[in-house]
């Protein structure tokens, strides 16, 4: 069996970014996509999630907190 290795040339934060997000939970995961990638209102991911607004709010909050945490762990300045 021969594998092929591609080399990743994004840039290490980016790498950094991709390996929280795919730790995450799936629910996690889309909830902090639909806020910050795809730059959807709160009140729509919570209905979409049947959270409440509070609960997504509170939700990406602590994402952002570990994400922070992570990447100041990992050497990147913020």
């Amino acid at each position: 069996v021969h594998v092929r290795v591609v080399a990743d040339h994004r840039p290490a934060s980016v790498r950094a970014v991709d390996r929280f997000l795919e730790r995450l939970p799936p629910e996690k995961r889309g909830i902090f996509l639909c806020r910050y990638w795809y730059f959807d209102p709160v009140a729509e991911i919570a209905a979409r999630f049947g959270r409440t607004e509070n609960s997504v709010a509170v939700i990406l909050s602590r994402l952002r907190q570990k994400l922070r945490r992570e990447l100041l762990e990992g050497g990147f300045a913020l």
